[in-house]
């Protein structure tokens, strides 16, 4: 039940924050630790490109 709470909330964190960067990870027995891995990069990664666009609109 907390997952789907938690995932439930996304919509209006978002709606609140359209520059908040979120995502839920897995910790459970059953989810693969290249699973979580793979998530968190991805994560990082969109933060990145959106911090690199942020950049590029402030130049410009």
């Amino acid at each position: 039940p907390n997952h789907v709470t938690g995932r439930g909330m996304f919509g209006k964190i978002r709606r609140l924050h359209p520059e908040a960067n979120i995502v839920s990870i897995d910790y459970d027995p059953g989810a693969s630790e290249a699973n979580q891995l793979n998530r968190i990069k991805l994560m990082i990664s969109a933060a990145k490109k959106a911090h690199r666009a942020a950049q590029e609109a402030k130049a410009a």
